[in-house]
């Protein structure tokens, strides 16, 4: 991208060999030298916010000024930048945190200067200087790239359902990953993909096709709130397809997807694992008394018998097995949900007082984390939200019950899943 020079005023003299933003007026060649300007700057970076910065006040305090004196001459030509940035919400937000992270105080007055402080505007003046050495690369504007991925996805090339990296689309397209990146937020703003946690694009599709996609995404979320914290197991492969009401090659594919954006760690011979540098968060799981006091619905709602649980489940589990060909309507979807969120509340409590392996403990915070979980809007996957709180549900009625009753019920365990 080459654009006009945009001038610049002269830096404070700070130090002897401080770099002038070049004024040429061919396009072409004010750009190459702007480019070698800006990689000086970048290089009088070096060794600021160093060791030697940290041995006094004084030290930190020049070290504030030197930045603002090697940015200040870029910030007219990251103006322009944002301007030209203004097709795109995300590149415009962009340029807009590196201009205001790099300016200085009005009147050029430093107070709670601190070398951590240091620190942070050195990395946020590098990141301006990278920023604005792309741009004199010859480079694609981030809403065409937008609007290249759109016709890829239209033409069939990313199909619905399908989950391509980021870097694959740079590899696709021959664009940095990093423009790419930014094409994808603003795509998923306007809901063409949706970005996973660790900020891979899914393709919008029809429900039944992208079903790995829609599982992994769920058990990222699963992931994130504790219920498979990192370094954990996932339950073996049966009891993963019976907990997700899903089958086994569409369960397979998802944890595949997992593993490929370095969530899950598989084992030559065991249960995938998840990873302790997650991409994402991970927080500790609810307490599961507190679960069943933000669970507790009238009293009515419960169903307390086996078989009556059982009965619930049944009809969960048979519509999602139905989806295709007939779907409840959205009132009798949320109160079944209703029913199976106090039910879950219900026997929580006497689930903890057990006597629980580690396993069963994991399907406990299932349970809580399932039945707690924020419902998707899609009717089509509230009907499977519904069929896997029933599966938990199973499991506490498995260790609440007698062993002869838990057995009967683990017999009924095992819903048809697609």
């Amino acid at each position: 991208m080459t654009s006009p020079l945009v001038a610049a005023p002269q830096p404070r003299d700070l130090s002897e060999d401080a770099v002038a933003v070049p004024a040429l007026g061919t396009d072409g060649l004010a750009s190459a030298f702007r480019e070698r300007g800006l990689r000086q700057a970048l290089a009088q970076l070096r060794n600021t916010g160093g060791p030697q910065d940290a041995a006094s006040l004084g030290a930190v305090v020049l070290g504030y000024r030197l930045v603002w004196q090697v940015t200040g001459p870029w910030t007219d030509l990251a103006a322009q930048r944002l301007h030209e940035s203004s097709e795109s919400p995300s590149d415009t937000a962009r340029w807009q945190r590196l201009i205001g992270a790099v300016r200085p105080p009005p009147g050029g007055s430093i107070t709670g200067a601190t070398y951590e402080g240091l620190l942070v505007l050195v990395g946020q003046a590098r990141d301006l200087l990278r920023a604005l050495i792309e741009t004199e690369q010859p480079c694609v504007p981030v809403a065409e790239v937008a609007r290249r991925i759109t016709a890829l996805i239209d033409s069939g090339t990313y199909p619905p359902g399908s989950a391509p990296y980021a870097g694959k689309i740079a590899a696709d397209l021959n664009i940095p990953a990093p423009r790419v990146q930014l094409a994808l937020q603003d795509l998923a703003e306007g809901g063409t993909v949706s970005l996973g946690a660790n900020g891979r694009p899914w393709i919008a599709g029809s429900g039944v096709s992208d079903r790995p996609q829609r599982i992994a995404q769920w058990l990222t979320a699963l992931i994130a709130d504790g219920v498979y914290p990192p370094r954990s197991f996932l339950p073996v492969r049966p009891e993963l397809t019976r907990s997700l009401v899903s089958s086994g090659p569409n369960v397979r594919t998802a944890v595949h997807m997992l593993a490929d954006e370095g969530t899950l760690t598989l084992l030559p011979r065991g249960s995938p694992v998840v990873r302790p540098d997650l991409a994402f968060s991970s927080r500790p799981c609810v307490s599961m008394l507190d679960a069943a006091r933000m669970l507790k619905g009238e009293p009515s709602a419960v169903s307390r018998t086996a078989d009556a649980v059982r009965e619930t489940v049944r009809v969960s589990h048979n519509w999602w097995q139905c989806r295709t060909s007939s779907t409840p309507s959205a009132t009798e979807v949320n109160e079944q949900i209703r029913i199976l969120r106090a039910t879950v509340s219900h026997f929580l409590p006497p689930a903890v007082n057990r006597q629980l392996t580690a396993n069963d403990e994991t399907r406990l915070r299932r349970a809580a984390v399932t039945a707690l979980a924020e419902l998707p809007a899609e009717p089509f996957e509230r009907v499977w939200r519904a069929a896997c709180i029933g599966a938990s549900l199973l499991d506490l009625l498995r260790l609440t019950q007698p062993e002869d009753t838990a057995r009967r019920s683990g017999s009924t365990a095992s819903p048809s899943t697609r």
